[in-house]
C-alpha cells in the first residue's frame, strides 16, 4: 500500500476567509424572532431560494418549535408556547 502524499497547493488564508464569507452570505441567514402560541410566525429569510433546513441556535424557554411551511421568500414556524428564538436558516 502506498503512503498518502498530500497535494502541494498554495494556501492563502485571506483568500479562504473571503471565499467563506461570500459563500456564507448567500447560504446562511441568522434570524431572531418572537413566537407566540396563538399562531404561526412568518419570517422573511432573505435567501432568495427555498431553504434546505434550519437549526435553533438559542431560545428563551423550553418549547418545541416546528416548521409548518417554507418557500423561496419565507419560513413559517410555530411553537408550543411564547418564546424569543434565534435560528440559522440554510
Amino acid at each position: 500500500m502506498r503512503a498518502f502524499t498530500p497535494l502541494k497547493v498554495p494556501f492563502n488564508i485571506i483568500n479562504l476567509q473571503t471565499v467563506i464569507r461570500e459563500l456564507s452570505r448567500d447560504l446562511l441567514k441568522y434570524v431572531t424572532f418572537s413566537a407566540t402560541i396563538d399562531g404561526d410566525t412568518v419570517i422573511d429569510h432573505l435567501l432568495g431560494r427555498q431553504p434546505m433546513g434550519w437549526i435553533v441556535i438559542d431560545k428563551t424557554s423550553s418549547v418545541d418549535i416546528s416548521r409548518t411551511a417554507w418557500d423561496k421568500n419565507t419560513i413559517t414556524l410555530t411553537s408550543t408556547s411564547s418564546v424569543d428564538c434565534k435560528i440559522l436558516i440554510f
